[in-house]
């Protein structure tokens, strides 16, 4: 005789085998479904809320480098579009901090160079060191600056503008060696033969093999033999002609 009082544990229906679960016990034995159900049910609104601002997230990301990209497809377009002196400089003004614009300011620099309007030239790579910031070609700015001023009539400040260059161990080599090249050349100019002989002396040191160090042999060649005691200086002290101080320009022969 079965005991009324023990549960059984299958169903009363025929051919139905599921579980027949104890009042009590349903938190207990959920199946993973139910579960997961009451997860969604307590938790949905802020799953969603996750959901949105990721979404959010990677469409403001894509928008902000679209328009950035789209940005420097104008700009890069504007620079070369830029074929005068005057047009350069209207696309400096208008994106001063770019690089671009540093490039633009080289440009312009160049040709005032070239045309030996050094005030004009030593004014345009001045301002054109900041947006080019730390890279080589500020450098090069630098030193087309403090020549042009060499050569513009204020020699001094030239000078001591390249023997910053010169003694920076943060700059690259060559451009080192350039800027010692080039207060050797101010030297001779001034007739202090030693002061350039010891600044090419350093270019060799410095540059072994480079350009720099080929020319700075070659000068120095030409220099007049070392003396015992105190060696001639002033203009009458040098011999043969005075080397032009030159900028080395792009596409130009060194």
């Amino acid at each position: 005789m079965s005991n009324p009082s023990k549960p059984t544990q299958s169903s009363p229906l025929p051919g139905d085998d599921r579980h027949v679960v104890a009042a009590g016990t349903a938190g207990a034995e959920a199946s993973f479904e139910d579960q997961l159900q009451e997860f969604w049910k307590k938790n949905s609104r802020f799953i969603l809320l996750l959901v949105i601002v990721g979404l959010a997230a990677i469409i403001g990301r894509e928008a902000v480098q679209y328009m950035w990209k789209e940005r420097e497809r104008g700009i890069s377009e504007a620079y070369g579009a830029s074929d005068s002196p005057e047009k350069l400089k209207a696309f400096a003004a208008e994106h001063e901090s770019h690089a671009l614009a540093g490039f633009a300011l080289l440009r312009v620099a160049d040709e005032a160079y070239t045309a030996r309007n050094y005030t004009e030239a030593a004014a345009a790579y001045e301002k054109a060191i900041a947006p080019l910031k730390d890279s080589p070609m500020a450098v090069r700015a630098r030193a087309g600056a403090a020549i042009s001023q060499a050569l513009g009539g204020d020699r001094a400040k030239g000078e001591a503008a390249l023997k910053l260059i010169a003694d920076d161990m943060a700059i690259m080599a060559g451009q080192r060696s350039e800027a010692r090249y080039h207060l050797a050349t101010l030297a001779i100019g001034d007739g202090r033969i030693e002061d350039a002989r010891k600044a090419l002396d350093e270019v060799v040191q410095t540059d072994l093999t480079g350009m720099w160090a080929q020319r700075a042999f070659m000068l120095r060649s030409s220099l007049p033999a070392e003396t015992a005691g105190t060696a001639p200086e002033g203009p009458e002290a040098t011999t043969g002609e005075i080397p032009e101080l030159k900028l080395n320009l792009p596409g130009s022969n060194p």
